[in-house]
């Protein structure tokens, strides 16, 4: 509809107030309040029609984000192909990237990667996350765990056998240089584990902690941990060597501290 002003010259008379509060919904304070300062009326003195659907325009309909969420579910597809940025994984999916008009640097440009990953977390529960990642064993060492496992089974077939049996670990905290990679996968445990997304290698992230304790890159909290039935504990420590290794005096210092806690239970 014309400005209040238009209309009025237009037609070469005054239209009334009245008729004009008809149609505009708009009351003879708020008219006179746009003619004088032209400014339209704020939305919050509209009438509530109800909710808005409206939305963002999405880079990408509900057909082609499926493709690329079967492509990523694929077993076929290789580990680093999932950690290609937003923009290959699409074209690598066969769909076509929407692209965006530019004044400055005038032209048109693909998507960028904040937008393609906002679509993709929103539609399908992709994410760009962390992998899991496991030390690729030798057949030589995986063949040890099994025959291992198979011996002590023997000693303690059943769940009840198990019940004075307390485990233990070491653990080193620290910040340093990141060597795992990022793959995009769906959120959610049953993914972060699938087989498919675990990256499996030959140097870890524990192995990176060793280098860089021993090269003395950056200092390290080191903590043992107990973990038993109804018990939790934990003892920090200094490794007393200039790896990240526990010595034997170190280990039985630890032990003196426990043996109160733990007569006749068996530590594995």
């Amino acid at each position: 509809m014309p400005p209040i002003r238009t209309r009025k010259r237009r037609i070469g008379k005054a239209i009334p107030v009245a008729i004009v509060e008809k149609v505009t919904k708009l009351s003879a304070r708020v008219q006179s309040h746009i003619i004088a300062t032209g400014h339209v009326r704020r939305t919050y003195n509209i009438e509530d029609s109800g909710p808005d659907f409206r939305r963002r325009y999405l880079a990408f309909t509900k057909s082609e984000t499926s493709v690329v969420y079967d492509y990523l579910t694929d077993p076929s597809i290789a580990f680093k192909d999932k950690g290609k940025p937003w923009q290959d994984i699409v074209k690598d999916a066969d769909v076509l990237l929407l692209q965006t008009r530019h004044l400055k640097l005038l032209g048109r440009r693909d998507i960028n990667e904040k937008g393609i990953q906002r679509v993709f977390r929103k539609e399908e529960s992709l994410i760009n996350a962390v992998a899991e990642e496991e030390t690729e064993l030798s057949k030589s060492q995986a063949d040890s765990r099994i025959d291992w496992s198979i011996e002590v089974r023997k000693d303690r077939p059943r769940l009840r056998y198990w019940k004075n049996v307390y485990f233990c670990d070491e653990f080193h905290f620290g910040i340093g240089p990141q060597v795992t990679k990022r793959i995009k996968r769906l959120i959610g445990k049953k993914w972060r584990y699938w087989k498919h997304n675990v990256h499996r290698k030959k140097m870890t992230a524990k192995d990176t902690k060793a280098k860089a304790w021993e090269l003395d890159y950056f200092p390290f909290l080191n903590v043992f941990v107990i973990v038993g039935p109804d018990y939790r504990r934990f003892i920090p420590y200094d490794t007393g060597s200039p790896n990240s290794k526990m010595t034997t005096k170190v280990y039985l210092e630890l032990l003196k501290q426990l043996k109160p806690d733990f007569n006749g239970i068996t530590f594995c």
